[in-house]
């Protein structure tokens, strides 16, 4: 069994995706103008997908109120995997302090 630190291939990472152990997401999500290209999607783990969901919904709440129109998500790598160990998610609003900080860890 593989641990996310040894992934190093693409084919490494798309057996595991087609095991379902890996799943596909957009860094800038679709709702906010993400598209689907090589730089904005990653792999991770389906437990790390759902949260990175529910963040991005707390995030869309924060567009809807106004309180930020700005966002980061910074995948995080520790050598020479494919699978990020994490992603820091920063939101903001234009000229403002951000107003929204959160880290997934993955691995």
């Amino acid at each position: 069994m593989a641990t996310w630190d040894t992934i190093r291939s693409s084919a490494e990472a798309e057996n595991l995706r087609n095991d379902g152990r890996l799943e596909p997401i957009l860094l800038m999500p679709a709702e906010l103008g993400g598209l689907a290209d090589a730089a904005n999607v990653v792999l991770v783990p389906p437990t790390a997908r759902e949260e990175r969901d529910r963040l991005v919904g707390e995030v869309l709440d924060l567009v809807r109120a106004g309180a930020t129109n700005r966002l980061f998500v910074i995948p995080d790598y520790r050598g020479d995997s494919l699978i990020p160990c994490g992603l820091a998610i920063t939101a903001w609003k234009d000229g403002d302090m951000p107003a929204y900080e959160r880290r997934i860890a993955i691995w």
